[in-house]
């Protein structure tokens, strides 16, 4: 069932606009519950099938309605709460990959994307490693997101917490590769076990030859490097078309759903199952 769910449009505060964040409410926010995570799925271009969900962080503010990280994300760094936000979302990420897997979905893995500044705590993976047991999904099935545009001078410091997470079998996945700093030496030391192709890559590279070489490019690296692939950003079935050609392992997009809350995600999934089996 690929769908845009338009039908199921969330209504959002901020959406492409500059907001007024005041700083208290922001550190109440994660101190209570109004930080939310919604999901999009991830799936197999060669089977169809679902492999896993990534984790969006919105706030729920109980007069503006949902906030775009876009317009908090840089308060909370300023602030300096990055790694309680990053462990909030990790503990709730894990908490519904474990409700749904109650559900008879199987366990998904969860993708998550944590900032620079977790991935700067020696400490954090024997953190993340404690919520996965305390949840119960397995660490192979949780994907720590590494943003490639941090910058090769942040990610130097991280490599010793990276490689600790790698031990205790989390995966890693280099974010929005091909529109940052990384290189063949980077991606060698810090070894991710997964590329994400930046969405701009993927929506032009039917209708623009440099589009598409990166496009075959980063599935060709990746591959040789023993990399999987996910393209996210896909909207159209021949752009789903294009990558399975090109042997792109994952797809990520509107073309299946827009992120959606844990409760339409639940229908979302059986809809698609239903789908499946037809």
């Amino acid at each position: 069932m690929r769908q845009t769910n338009q039908d199921q449009a969330l209504t959002v505060a901020g959406q492409n606009t500059e907001i007024d964040i005041d700083d208290r409410a922001l550190r109440s926010a994660i101190e209570s519950s109004e930080i939310a995570l919604h999901y999009q799925p991830q799936i197999s271009s060669a089977t169809g099938n679902l492999v896993g969900l990534e984790a969006f962080a919105l706030w729920m503010h109980p007069e503006r309605g949902l906030i775009f990280p876009d317009n908090f994300i840089g308060r909370i760094r300023t602030l300096g709460i990055f790694n309680e936000f990053d462990r909030l979302i990790t503990d709730r990420g894990l908490s519904e990959m474990r409700h749904l897997s109650g559900k008879g979905y199987g366990t998904p893995r969860l993708s998550l994307k944590l900032s620079i500044d977790s991935l700067c705590d020696i400490g954090f993976p024997d953190t993340i490693l404690s919520l996965a047991k305390k949840h119960g999904v397995p660490s192979e099935n949780v994907i720590v997101e590494i943003m490639e545009t941090d910058g090769i001078n942040k990610l130097a410091p991280t490599l010793e917490v990276l490689t600790r997470l790698r031990m205790k079998n989390f995966q890693l996945c280099i974010n929005d590769f091909g529109i940052g700093y990384i290189g063949i030496q980077q991606l060698r030391d810090i070894a991710p076990t997964e590329l994400k192709i930046n969405k701009t890559f993927v929506q032009n590279m039917l209708v623009n030859d440099g589009d598409r070489v990166m496009v075959q490019k980063i599935i060709l690296i990746a591959h040789e490097l023993n990399m999987k692939v996910l393209a996210e950003g896909v909207e159209t079935q021949e752009q789903l078309e294009y990558l399975r050609l090109k042997g792109c392992d994952y797809a990520q997009g509107y073309l299946f759903s827009q992120p959606l809350p844990p409760g339409q995600m639940v229908d979302w999934l059986e809809a698609y199952r239903s789908w499946e089996l037809q």
